[in-house]
């Protein structure tokens, strides 16, 4: 019965350990979302809410699984890169 009611508290314990452990880092979760994405924006150091990105198409691509629809790789204007590479059995 000794040994039953040791098991019993030892259980119950870490139970307890493993409910605060859990609270203290959903807390210090918490605490570094608010500090990383709320307070600067709340102290206006957000930046702009609109981008302008200027985009060059690189070259036109269609689909394997939908020849007929169409699709294209952009990238930034500023810098060219070599279009990706064709794999085996792509048709054009």
């Amino acid at each position: 019965m000794n040994e039953t009611v040791r098991l019993v508290a030892r259980r119950e314990l870490t139970e307890r350990i493993h409910e605060r452990s859990f609270l203290i880092s959903t807390g210090i979760t918490l605490a570094i979302v608010v500090v990383v994405l709320v307070l600067p924006a709340l102290l206006g150091f957000g930046g702009p809410n609109e981008y302008t990105v200027a985009l060059a198409k690189i070259v036109d691509l269609r689909s394997g699984e939908n020849p007929h629809q169409l699709a294209a790789f952009y990238a930034e204007s500023s810098a060219r890169p070599r279009p990706p590479a064709r794999t085996r059995g792509t048709s054009r």
